[in-house]
């Protein structure tokens, strides 16, 4: 039904940058855009950190604790950016007003086909419900 070969493949990346880094992180970057794979990274979070819930039943019950200290994430843009620079892909900081399904008409990102009248078209509608369903969880998450 699809030509595999011709679809622009990418990988939405939602995250605050984490603190584990893999140590061949370029190799495995060069790897996936060998494959023609782009990365497409949406930073979550702030830059000055903030404690993480734990909620059961939809109620906050205590702060996530590593080895009995209070858990701490922070935003870490550069890694971020250069996954998504080394595969091609975008970096977008995600706040309130963060319009992410401008990035899915970037021809640089999606490709040229699905602006051609391409059957493809169904893929972002359902990519930018999921991105935005997650994003809505997490920003229900973190306003509490």
């Amino acid at each position: 039904m699809f030509d595999d070969e011709k679809r622009k493949r990418i990988i939405l990346l939602c995250s605050d940058g984490g603190h584990v880094r893999p140590k061949n992180l370029k190799g495995i970057l060069t790897d996936i855009s060998t494959r023609g794979i782009t990365i497409v990274t949406v930073g979550l979070g702030s830059k000055t950190g903030s404690k993480i819930p734990v909620y059961e039943d939809g109620r906050f019950i205590k702060w996530f604790e590593i080895n009995e200290k209070g858990a701490v994430t922070r935003l870490k843009e550069e890694i971020l950016r250069e996954i998504s620079r080394m595969t091609g892909g975008k970096y977008i900081r995600a706040n309130l007003n963060t319009e992410l399904k401008g990035i899915f008409r970037d021809p640089g990102v999606v490709g040229k086909k699905i602006f051609s009248g391409g059957k493809d078209i169904f893929q972002i509608p359902l990519t930018l419900s999921i991105v935005l369903l997650s994003l809505g969880m997490w920003f229900e998450r973190w306003g509490e």
